[in-house]
């Protein structure tokens, strides 16, 4: 509820110095950012530019290489400001170290928490569009460019969320991104991600089905390659390798991620000569007044 002050208050209590939410002094991405995303909503930039400076400092700042050596860590450390590299699990939360698969994306393992990156980018997107801060808008893209270098199973359900993240740069870059290879890869990836990942679990019922959520490495590396379910696979256990996620949540969340690149589509159809909804931002902004983070 965009509406409930209690809510709010709830949540901002739950945010750690570092700016991030996460558990037992853990932050993560997704939280994070989903946390984010309620704050613009409602106006609370200086709380919003908190999680989005953590999420440039965590992910692209100080994970410059990420791309090219095919690993993106989502979790942090916020006693010792570190993140939670094999590394780091190992002298001080060996409970993490066969649970990579939930503290980091590997390009190269094709069922994991493809959703990550996608996820922050469509925060940091909107972040720029309600600050004009284009750091949030050059790590979204970079986000985006990892997204691609990954490998993924077709119909990957854990997938969506790049869609989401591609459908929110294209609406708001602005024009001077529009036509650079760049943009035009992000706008290929999110019809694709939306074709298979999205379009491709749809079912006659209306339903998107259930789906397969790893929660340790041995759901992410003993499973035969190209499998979306994989629960009576030899040697997973329910509940402890992976759970099951019911096909409400998951329709919940497809039918939520396609109004956005609904949107990203209306922008394409217009092929608007400023960004697709620069003008209402300018107009925001101009209310409200650009907020950075210092």
């Amino acid at each position: 509820d965009v509406a409930n002050n209690t809510a709010t208050a709830a949540l901002l209590s739950d945010q750690t110095k570092c700016g991030g939410w996460g558990h037992a002094g853990i932050v993560s991405v997704a939280p994070t950012a989903m946390v984010g995303l309620y704050l613009i909503r409602q106006n609370r930039l200086t709380e919003a530019n908190q999680a989005g400076r953590l999420l440039v400092r965590m992910l692209k700042q100080t994970q410059p290489a990420a791309i090219t050596q095919g690993e993106l860590f989502v979790c942090w450390d916020s006693e010792r400001q570190a993140l939670m590299t094999d590394e780091h699990v190992a002298k001080h939360h060996p409970w993490w170290e066969q649970r990579k698969v939930i503290r980091c994306v590997v390009a190269s393992r094709e069922r994991q928490h493809n959703f990550q990156p996608g996820l922050v980018a469509a925060f940091l997107t909107e972040l720029y569009a309600a600050t004009d801060d284009k750091d949030y808008l050059e790590t979204s893209l970079w986000l985006m460019e990892f997204d691609r270098s990954c490998k993924v199973v077709d119909g990957w359900p854990s997938h969506c969320k790049a869609a989401w993240g591609a459908a929110n740069v294209i609406r708001f870059s602005p024009q001077s991104e529009h036509h650079t290879p760049r943009w035009q890869a992000v706008v290929q990836q999110m019809m694709s991600v939306t074709s298979h990942a999205l379009v491709g679990n749809a079912q006659e019922s209306g339903s998107f089905g259930d789906y397969h959520f790893p929660l340790h490495d041995v759901a992410s590396t003993h499973v035969k390659p190209g499998l979306l379910h994989y629960d009576q696979e030899p040697g997973i256990v329910v509940g402890e390798h992976m759970v099951i996620g019911t096909a409400l949540n998951l329709t919940a969340e497809f039918v939520y991620e396609l109004t956005f690149v609904a949107r990203a589509l209306a922008c394409l159809e217009r092929n608007s000569t400023e960004s697709c909804d620069e003008p209402a931002l300018k107009q925001q902004r101009t209310a409200a007044g650009p907020v950075r983070a210092q």
